[in-house]
């Protein structure tokens, strides 16, 4: 495939992602104000604390999915339709056999849930939530393999209308019962009952694309792929290790000690973070699918400068992001919420600086993962799971929430933040990172700059309220590009990304 072509493919991806995610985003505001109206506070800690609790039983995925949809850039870069079969016949007998295996073990930790909540005595109905979000969780992995074909083939445009049109729906219909009934148990049902409706309606969509795979002729995968995929597996899976660890046990650490109110307190922030950080993420795993198609028709000599033009795409999206989030997140609960629903400052630096970590080193994960290198990341994932949790336990008690978060920052600069572009340059590009490192210190330097110039300025502002925040939404905006761009104007990723932005006006003009 042409570059110009995976460029298109990703604009189109990305814009199709961004609008959808824009409706998504205001749809779940709009309901988590009506929860907080109708229903308890404790219910939005049990919320945040079970997504967390299913988040690690989620880890039986063992990466195998991930692995099968990075083994599919190939055949379906080539066309090779009988290993695109065998491929989705394996995801398809994997992901029901995870989905049992999720189900038996969340059905063993019923009887734990009591210790993992503080105050589990101040939710009502505890047992039958925690059922309900365990079936959501497990329906959802009877539809992944459909999800995973347009992905793979660079259609995740399709995934997104068909998620925005039936979450529109979803929250609709919550608000309603929420409004009518403040029942928690019927806002459940809803949830599944629209879940189901979009796995179904998605898989007759792409039954209908690629009728192929509906032919039964016993495609399987062959003993090569079978290799590879399992070396990839084994990598996938120690990332997701990291990950769950990193990102979803803070809820279940919070609940333990320090109790179902503070994760609720904590979910409103959290809720601003992790839709930020979906609505980017979404956008730019767009771009997934193109570089494991770029990776596998190219030599990586060709695939270094494409790395270093995506990876300075991330590190101005996330670095503008993450100024935004740290100077607007509390002017902006203050007035969706009230005062009462505020957190430290400390905790939203930290919280902001975990979100940059995790967030501006995901071009090389990117590469790493299109490249079959995830396996040489395999005890890195471990050793970041284990400092994080061990960090994090012994923090939160004499730091409280922030020492949760203290204990993210601690391991993953101590692991992945400087091994996974060192792994990706020795292996793949087979050349020194230190060039990577000197750049990374550089884009942090420009991000923390922005920040304090960002604060400073806002700091300044003589109203508050919605007029204040607006002003001080404007000043990042500002600000923030244009430091970037006296910082960064003569380098030529700072060509490619002017460049691609004329591309996507361009192609926009023309489609209009």
């Amino acid at each position: 495939m042409k570059t110009e072509s995976r460029i298109r493919n990703s604009i189109r991806n990305t814009a199709y992602v961004l609008a959808g995610q824009t409706v998504t985003i205001i749809m779940q505001f709009i309901l988590r104000s009506v929860f907080i109206r109708y229903l308890s506070i404790s219910y939005l800690g049990a919320e945040g604390l079970f997504t967390n609790i299913l988040s690690v039983l989620s880890l039986t995925e063992l990466g195998l999915g991930a692995a099968l949809v990075t083994n599919m850039y190939k055949p379906l870069a080539l066309k090779d339709t009988r290993s695109i079969r065998a491929h989705i016949n394996a995801y398809r007998k994997v992901y029901a056999l995870i989905g049992a295996v999720i189900g038996v073990a969340g059905l063993c930790l019923v009887p734990f849930l009591p210790y993992l909540i503080k105050d589990a005595s101040a939710i009502e109905g505890l047992t039958s939530i925690y059922l309900l979000y365990l079936t959501d969780s497990v329906f959802t992995y009877f539809f992944a393999h459909y999800r995973a074909m347009l992905s793979a083939n660079q259609q995740d445009y399709i995934n997104t209308i068909n998620r925005s049109i039936f979450i529109v729906l979803q929250v609709i219909v919550q608000i309603i019962c929420l409004f009518l009934f403040r029942n928690f148990l019927l806002y459940l049902v809803i949830k599944i009952a629209f879940n189901l409706l979009a796995g179904f309606s998605i898989s007759r969509t792409v039954r209908r694309m690629f009728p192929y795979l509906k032919e039964k002729d016993g495609s399987r995968i062959t003993p090569e792929e079978k290799q590879t995929l399992v070396r990839n597996a084994v990598g996938i899976f120690s990332q997701r290790v990291g990950f769950t660890v990193m990102n979803g046990t803070d809820n279940i650490v919070i609940s333990t000690f320090l109790g179902s109110v503070a994760v609720g307190l904590y979910s409103n922030y959290s809720l601003v973070v992790s839709t930020i950080s979906t609505f980017i993420g979404l956008a730019m795993s767009a771009v997934q699918a193109s570089i494991g198609n770029l990776c596998a028709v190219e030599e990586s000599g060709k695939t270094r400068a494409s790395f270093l033009n995506v990876d300075f795409v991330y590190f101005w999206i996330y670095s503008f992001a993450s100024v935004c989030l740290s100077v607007l997140m509390t002017p902006f609960v203050r007035i969706w919420l009230g005062d009462r629903f505020e957190i430290g400052t400390a905790v939203i630096i930290v919280c902001v600086l975990n979100f940059y970590f995790a967030n501006s080193r995901q071009a090389a994960l990117a590469f790493a993962t299109a490249n079959g290198l995830l396996w040489k990341l395999k005890l890195k994932a471990i050793v970041e799971a284990v400092l994080n949790l061990v960090i994090s336990i012994a923090l939160v008690r004499p730091l409280g929430m922030l020492g949760v978060f203290v204990g993210t920052s601690i391991s993953t600069l101590a692991t992945s933040v400087w091994i996974e572009p060192y792994i990706l340059y020795k292996y793949y590009f087979r050349e020194s990172v230190l060039p990577h490192y000197i750049k990374y210190a550089g884009n942090l330097a420009a991000t923390a700059a922005a920040y304090l110039a960002c604060t400073f300025l806002g700091g300044l502002v003589p109203v508050a309220g919605l007029t204040g925040f607006l002003i001080r939404c404007i000043i990042c905006i500002i600000v923030t590009n244009v430091l970037y761009i006296i910082f960064f104007h003569k380098t030529e990723q700072f060509r490619y990304l002017k460049d691609l932005i004329k591309m996507m006006l361009g192609d926009r003009r023309h489609r209009t």
